[in-house]
């Protein structure tokens, strides 16, 4: 896991030199639009089901500029976790052990409000650092495969995001994301053996934005 988190502050470090922001002059914007490709790092439940990183994860956001320094906007995302194990699964009314296939689905639907410390800058002039959270639902399928019998459940959970995050402007003229966020649904015995389950997770987005 330390070499994984190595690995990642080196990664984020050359994209940033890599794409060289640069400050220019720009008129506030009133809309960005974001896609970011997610690495996603399952805690808690997820990692009891799934002790597994994901590199199959994207995010669509919108944030509408409310103020200078202040967005509102919406988060539609999907992270896949899967894994082969082993590894004994523990029910409440006995357990599970063998070979096993392992995954989940999760698609967050959030309303979002982030906070831009750009000062008397636009947001998308110079490097901006921000922080936000999300609140809404979290569509969860969960599958589990064991010989030949397999078991499905979905659910929908409320749940919280709270993210950090930076912009910066590229050459292009788009703007590039970084962002953190730890997606917390609330927990619900709706899984696999009435197990009441949350299934956390945290993901790091690298993105492309666009704002007018």
């Amino acid at each position: 896991m330390q070499q994984l988190w190595r690995k990642l502050v080196v990664a984020a470090l050359g994209a940033v030199a890599v794409m060289a922001p640069i400050e220019r002059a720009s008129a506030q914007a009133e809309y960005i639009g974001s896609l970011s490709y997610n690495l996603g790092i399952p805690t808690g439940d997820t990692k009891e089901f799934t002790d597994n990183e994901s590199w199959l994860g994207l995010t669509f956001e919108g944030n509408f500029m409310i103020r200078p320094n202040a967005s509102a906007g919406i988060v539609i995302g999907w992270n896949e976790f899967h894994e082969r194990t082993v590894d004994e699964l523990v029910l409440n009314n006995g357990s599970i052990s063998g070979g096993q296939y392992r995954h989940l689905n999760v698609f967050p639907l959030l309303v979002t409000g982030k906070y831009y410390f750009n000062g008397e800058s636009s947001v998308t002039s110079a490097m901006t650092p921000f922080v936000g959270a999300g609140v809404g639902t979290y569509y969860v399928r969960q599958l589990f495969d064991i010989g030949t019998t397999e078991f499905t459940e979905d659910t929908w959970l409320f749940g919280v995001a709270p993210e950090i995050g930076v912009l910066f402007p590229l050459r292009s003229g788009t703007i590039g994301t970084l962002s953190a966020r730890y997606n917390l649904p609330f927990s619900s015995s709706g899984f696999i053996g009435s197990e009441s389950r949350s299934m956390q997770f945290f993901t790091i987005g690298l993105g492309i934005a666009f704002s007018r």
